[in-house]
């Protein structure tokens, strides 16, 4: 799911569309835009405060460009609409998964708020691992003593522990959704799970 971090207001948005897709089971980007679409001129309609605490930010569109895509907070997702099937399983996704910081974030200065927050509840919480992908986040992460691990390192475990049964598809997946891996690592590790690469297209 992508999320920005609003350093001036210390808080996450995120991608409506990514949540309808998530909550819907809906993989096609067209029709899940159309459901928002048609959800958004709902919400509108009966004057709901959601469409209003929608916000616009730029991310990567599956066209590889950036695009302006509506944004929610925490607060607006649970909102989103209590009348769909779907507003309990937002409610239980979410549910214990936003937690803020007691201490002052005092890694602010060498680290953005997002990866700081997450050092810093990671001491508090006495977890067993930080989930952190972003390369100089995890430098300063690991200096500090944290044992931190990556998505790939994540989906490698949970297919040897049998909770996915193939690497490949969702390799794919991160590839065709722009997130920027190296085709060679995603190779090498389907290599060692003994599963088929993937080959450039022409």
């Amino acid at each position: 799911m992508r999320a920005v971090w609003d350093e001036q207001n210390a808080m996450w948005w995120f991608s409506v569309l990514d949540i309808v897709a998530l909550l819907t089971n809906q993989d096609n980007y067209t029709k899940t835009c159309n459901y928002w679409k048609y959800l958004k001129a709902k919400l509108k309609k009966e004057n709901r405060q959601v469409v209003s605490a929608t916000a616009q930010l730029k991310f990567l569109a599956p066209d590889g460009r950036k695009r302006l895509a509506d944004m929610l907070d925490y607060t607006s997702i649970i909102a989103l609409d209590e009348s769909k099937p779907f507003h309990n399983r937002i409610c239980s996704y979410l549910n214990n998964k936003v937690m803020s910081i007691k201490g002052f974030n005092e890694l602010a200065f060498i680290m953005d708020y997002g990866e700081s927050d997450s050092v810093i509840l990671y001491k508090e919480l006495h977890a067993d691992f930080l989930l952190i992908d972003e390369k100089k986040a995890r430098i300063i992460a690991e200096i500090f003593g944290i044992n931190c691990i990556g998505k790939l390192e994540l989906l490698a475990i949970s297919k040897d522990k049998g909770f996915i049964k193939d690497l490949k598809p969702l390799f794919e997946m991160f590839l065709e959704n722009h997130r920027y891996y190296s085709i060679d690592l995603l190779n090498s590790l389907l290599t060692q799970k003994d599963e088929n690469i993937i080959r450039n297209k022409a």
